[in-house]
């Protein structure tokens, strides 16, 4: 689980840094993308640390809410914080990602 905890940070490090150099040049729709990712890969480190599954879905809200209810506080008021953060980036996240989908559906 180590493995893929360091993998998921990994990941969202360097998606901040590509989100900080597309910002640089002015590409400020592929910079918002890569920071949502970021958050959505730090996001299921945390799930893998906390000793559970990230979303498939892109709903690690929902992970996050499940285990906070087995937390103590302070870690569940922190949880609950990053649950709502995470609600309103995921509408984003799957818009972005999915853009041509949906589009088409429309």
């Amino acid at each position: 689980m180590d493995s893929e905890k360091h993998a998921y940070l990994e990941s969202a490090i360097a998606q901040l840094e590509e989100a900080e150099l597309a910002f640089e040049h002015k590409r400020y729709a592929l910079a918002a993308l890569l920071s949502a990712m970021s958050a959505e890969s730090a996001t299921s480190a945390l799930i893998v640390h906390l000793g559970s599954r990230p979303s498939k879905k892109h709903r690690n809200s929902l992970v996050l809410y499940r285990l906070s209810s087995a937390k103590e506080e302070p870690m569940k008021s922190k949880l609950i914080e990053l649950v709502e953060c995470m609600k309103e980036l995921e509408p984003h996240i799957t818009m972005a990602r999915y853009r041509c989908r949906i589009v088409n559906t429309l």
